[in-house]
C-alpha cells in the first residue's frame, strides 16, 4: 500500500495532507512517495491529538 492510499484511508480522521503536497513539490510522484517511520508516528500522534482535542472541546 502506498503512502497516499494510507493517507486517503484515514482522511476522514483529518490526516495532515501536507505530506502529499510535500511529495508533489519535491518531485516525488504521490504513488511512489513513502512515508518514513517518523512521519507515520507523527501522523498517528497528530490524529490522536486531534481526536482528543475534539472530544474535550467539542464545536
Amino acid at each position: 500500500m502506498y503512502a497516499d492510499e494510507r493517507i486517503r484511508l484515514r482522511f476522514s480522521m483529518s490526516a495532515d495532507m501536507s505530506f502529499i503536497l510535500a511529495a508533489s513539490k519535491s518531485g516525488c510522484a504521490e504513488k511512489t512517495f513513502a512515508l518514513s517511520v517518523e512521519e507515520l508516528q507523527y501522523l498517528c500522534r497528530k490524529m490522536i491529538g486531534n481526536c482528543f482535542y475534539s472530544s474535550v472541546y467539542p464545536k
